[in-house]
């Protein structure tokens, strides 16, 4: 007795097997807990002056806001600078975040740009320190304290966020 099977029945299995193992995204390994793994968070911003390279506010252009009601708007007005339209660089547009820490006594504004255009300098954060301004006759804020950090762009210097300038 002779059988013969169609070599379709024969090559459709064995073309699926080999497809399932050509998956290339992998799982990730479950945790030994069962539980799901927590998302590794940004690195923090650090809250310590030295990590910072200070800017000298007695040294800003005498037309530069540092005292005012509101501390966010300082600090974006001081380092994010507005580009006319025909002077925007092409490529990805640069990305601003603004954050804001503040109680009665204190507000700490930190301004990160990424994707700068710049061969050696991929990002800059700017940390800016406010105390309540003591001659106001209305509640101000005064920039007390400013300084930054880099983040270079591979093969330029650090990596991770330093007062250390790009090359």
């Amino acid at each position: 007795m002779n059988f013969r099977i169609p070599l379709l029945v024969v090559i459709l299995p064995l073309v699926s097997l080999s497809l399932l193992g050509c998956d290339t995204a992998e799982a990730p390994p479950e945790p030994a807990n069962g539980e799901p793994e927590a998302i590794a968070p940004e690195p923090e911003v650090s809250e310590n002056r030295e990590d910072y390279d200070e800017i000298n506010l007695a040294e800003l252009p005498p037309d530069v806001q540092l005292v005012g009601i509101d501390p966010e708007a300082i600090a974006a007005d001081l380092f994010i600078p507005p580009v006319p339209p025909e002077e925007a660089p092409e490529g990805l547009p640069v990305d601003d975040t603004v954050t804001v820490d503040s109680d009665p006594e204190q507000a700490v504004v930190v301004v990160t740009r990424l994707g700068l255009p710049d061969d050696s300098v991929r990002g800059i954060r700017y940390r800016a320190e406010f105390l309540p301004a003591p001659e106001a006759e209305t509640p101000q804020w005064q920039m007390v304290w400013a300084g930054s950090q880099y983040l270079c762009q591979p093969g330029r210097g650090a990596q991770d966020w330093s007062s250390d300038l790009c090359v």
